[in-house]
């Protein structure tokens, strides 16, 4: 099976520190293969993006600064996934847990005022605990889904967490 997805997302922990406004864009691919009746594995790839304006003092490593701040965020993750049915009945609804584990490309940018930015990127382990649910048809399949996304902490950048809520479109 192959998925696209619309993603909405909430941050948490360090993700809300840094750009803590509701993110409205976000996208993911998925590819599953079902090994028996009611377990599948797969591969994810996910884009989400965060931002927020605002103004106030901060300080980076040695240089503290005030003005008004663009804040972006941009979390990849890259990850292996399983998946277990609940229902294997091909008609109705089929509720699914899963999860994922895997690498997460986290670019963070700061703009202060017209002329300094700060940009920091990294990549780091993570892990994606899942729910949903899949209404098949005869030509694929409509699936709404939510997942908890945990990428450690690494160097600069602070543990990141998420929630996204998707819907998307299988074939």
């Amino acid at each position: 099976m192959f998925a696209v997805y619309y993603n909405v997302a909430i941050p948490f922990g360090g993700t809300r520190d840094f750009a803590d406004d509701f993110s409205w864009w976000g996208f993911s691919f998925d590819f599953r293969q079902r090994l028996v009746r009611k377990v599948a594995l797969g591969v994810s790839f996910e884009w989400q993006g965060f931002d927020e304006t605002t103004r106030e003092t901060v300080t980076l490593g040695a240089v503290t600064v005030t003005g008004t701040q663009v804040r972006e965020e941009t979390s990849f993750p890259l990850l292996a996934t399983g998946h277990y049915y609940l229902r294997d009945a091909p008609d109705g609804l089929l509720p699914f847990i899963g999860a994922g584990v895997g690498g997460y490309r986290v670019n963070r940018t700061l703009d202060v005022g017209p002329t300094v930015r700060f940009t920091d990127a990294e990549w780091l382990f993570g892990f994606a605990p899942e729910v949903g649910v899949s209404l098949p048809s005869s030509t694929g399949a409509l699936i709404l889904r939510s997942r908890f996304h945990i990428a450690l902490e690494h160097d600069d950048i602070p543990q990141q967490m998420y929630w996204t809520f998707s819907l998307g479109g299988a074939l």
